[in-house]
């Protein structure tokens, strides 16, 4: 019977993606592809996919859609699921979204410059939103930025990511926005390199929180922590505290 239910729904997806091409919004990004082929060094270290899509009365303002952030390695749009994926410890993270939403989306992809494997952006969001049709034509932040953003989920909560462009990869967002006058010990980590940020250098080899213990794993190892206002989630393996990616609260 699920089975059933997943090919119906399948079907009715394509259908969707195939008779919808100039009111669908699809964006897959990944800095560790299928092909990789990928100069890691000119992309930032962020995964996710955008899907938007504007209803059958052309408005966009009425458009909705998901952003998906994730960690998991090859994972593409229109591909196979990955098998690495099931055996190490992924985060996942869906957030509906209306317009506004991912039109916020758009300025911190145009500022962080993901690796796009699949980038489709029709005529109508390309003339809407400036950061969407620069995002089309491959234009991203060429200066030495960092920046947060918020935005409101459709369901009514409140989002804020944190970005820097990849010209200012060695600038650290704790420091230089989250917490400036307050000094603990941190380590912030970009790809597979380790910054020492301002204050101290603290490696744990297991994270301890009031009802779990997470030992240290691989590089892709992730916890995710929530007191129901806040929603963190990392890797175990690098550190005591961590850059915070994206609250939710």
């Amino acid at each position: 019977m699920l089975y059933a239910e997943a090919a119906a729904l399948e079907r009715e997806v394509d259908n969707v993606m195939t008779s919808s091409k100039e009111k669908l919004v699809i964006l897959n990004y990944n800095d560790q592809t299928v092909l990789n082929k990928e100069d890691a060094g000119t992309y930032a270290h962020a995964k996710g996919l955008i899907i938007f899509l504007v209803p059958e009365n052309g408005r966009i303002e009425d458009g909705q859609g998901f952003f998906l952030q994730h960690s998991c390695p090859k994972l593409e749009f229109g591909k196979p699921f990955p098998q690495n994926c099931l055996k190490e410890g992924q985060h996942f993270l869906c957030i509906n979204i209306n317009i506004h939403g991912l039109n916020s989306l758009a300025e911190y992809l145009f500022i962080s410059k993901p690796h796009f494997t699949t980038n489709e952006i029709p005529l109508m969001f390309r003339e809407n939103n400036r950061f969407l049709k620069n995002i089309h034509e491959k234009i991203f932040d060429n200066g030495k930025h960092h920046k947060q953003i918020n935005f409101l989920s459709r369901g009514g909560k409140y989002i804020t990511i944190f970005t820097k462009s990849v010209r200012a990869m060695d600038r650290q967002l704790w420091d230089d926005i989250i917490m400036r006058r307050t000094t603990f010990s941190i380590v912030s980590h970009y790809g597979r390199g380790k910054l020492k940020s301002t204050n101290d250098f603290v490696v744990v080899d297991k994270l301890k929180v009031l009802r779990q213990t997470w030992k240290m794993g691989n590089e892709h190892s992730k916890y995710a922590l929530s007191n129901l206002a806040r929603l963190c989630f990392s890797d175990v393996n690098y550190f005591a505290s961590y850059l915070i990616l994206l609250f939710v609260k």
